[in-house]
């Protein structure tokens, strides 16, 4: 009997070092293919895809073994393979760091990102856990025009050329994202005190970036200041809303303004313009390098587009919509207003012209009139 166990000990002793011996080759066969996976795709991996009001959220994590680098990313109504890429144009090219917010490299610094420490682009509510990206996530916001499931792929692009192919799972979304149009929501960055809250937003990738590639001299995400009366018990009456474009470099208006919060019983838009084009608008050829030599005042090519229109009608429909992160309000659709200053009051001037069945009353104030000024150029 004594044998018979010593026998039979040594077979299970065997059979565990043969168990363990499969399943270490298995560990490592699963590592070599993992790690070629990962080599077809070029580096880039964690694809990631989530829609939101109208707009979804690519996140991927980039290479850091290249610099300079960049990213294409591709839609299709099926799964984006290393076959069928090739008949596919990229829908946006993006530039190494994507997720980092391009407005902060303008002259005109915004305080309230400077004291949070917000460096790189917020996708999540901050009061509801939030946090801005890594430097080494990539980030494409996408604007939907049609309602679709579709598949996401990001490629790895070096010196001109595709430095990968799309692998399910990895660069390459399995299932494809439902997707439907409407009114595009804003993230909650801060309630800074009773009544006064800081949106961050993202505009539409193809009107800022026409050529495909991600150039748009501050990057499509945008910031604004909302305000409410003193008195809560005023928030969910009928209240007029009033947008204020400030003048040409005034971009402390959010910080300066929290003193008067309260004082009017309306709803009070504060948008910001980091590169000061509010005057229309901005060449749609324009690029970093245009903006950052000043070279934007005088139109050589392209087509000069009104921007400014476009972001105040979006702030318009988004105040109008009682977004479901904000708090309960409810805004007077004939009593939507717009003041102002400067070169806001300018772009107030062009939008109010045209858009009399938006804003019941628009108040240039001190704006360009005399479009024939060189200096105006935009």
């Amino acid at each position: 009997m004594g044998e018979i166990e010593f026998i039979f000990n040594k077979i299970k002793k065997v059979k565990s070092v043969m168990l363990k011996l499969l399943i270490l080759k298995s560990s490592v066969l699963l590592y070599l293919f993992s790690s070629f996976m990962s080599a077809t795709a070029g580096g880039v991996k964690d694809l990631e895809v989530f829609h939101r009001e109208s707009q979804s959220f690519i996140t991927f994590k980039e290479d850091k073994d290249v610099k300079g680098e960049r990213y294409r990313v591709y839609q299709s109504d099926k799964p984006i393979t290393e076959k069928n890429v090739k008949g596919l144009k990229p829908i946006a090219i993006l530039e190494e760091g994507s997720s980092r917010l391009r407005f902060r490299d303008s002259k005109s610094k915004f305080p309230t990102f400077e004291k949070l420490g917000i460096k790189n682009a917020v996708i999540q509510d901050m009061d509801k856990g939030g946090k801005p990206l890594s430097n080494d996530t990539g980030l494409l916001v996408w604007t939907v025009k049609k309602a679709a499931a579709t598949y996401y792929a990001v490629v790895l692009e070096k010196d001109g050329k595709s430095a990968g192919s799309p692998v399910l799972g990895i660069n390459s979304l399995k299932k494809p994202v439902a997707e439907k149009t409407g009114v595009p929501g804003a993230i909650k960055i801060q309630h800074r005190e009773p009544g006064m809250w800081i949106y961050m937003y993202w505009n539409d990738y193809t009107l800022w970036n026409p050529r495909v590639l991600d150039d748009c001299p501050i990057g499509i995400a945008n910031v604004f200041q909302i305000m409410l009366p003193k008195k809560k018990e005023l928030w969910t009456k009928s209240l007029a809303v009033n947008i204020e474009p400030h003048g040409y470099g005034a971009l402390g208006h959010m910080r300066n303004s929290t003193s008067s919060m309260g004082k009017f019983n309306w709803i009070k838009i504060l948008p910001k313009n980091f590169m000061n084009t509010w005057h229309y608008g901005h060449s749609n050829a324009m690029t970093k390098t245009d903006y950052l030599d000043r070279k934007f005042r005088v139109i050589k090519k392209g087509v000069v587009v009104n921007y400014f229109w476009h972001e105040m009608n979006f702030l318009v429909k988004w105040v109008m919509k009682k977004p479901a992160n904000f708090t309960t309000i409810n805004p007077d659709p004939n009593r939507i207003y717009m003041k102002g200053f400067s070169q806001g009051g300018t772009g107030a001037n062009t939008v109010g012209i045209r858009h009399g069945e938006l804003f019941a009353s628009v108040n240039p104030d001190k704006g360009i009139c005399n479009w024939t000024r060189e200096k105006v150029g935009t």
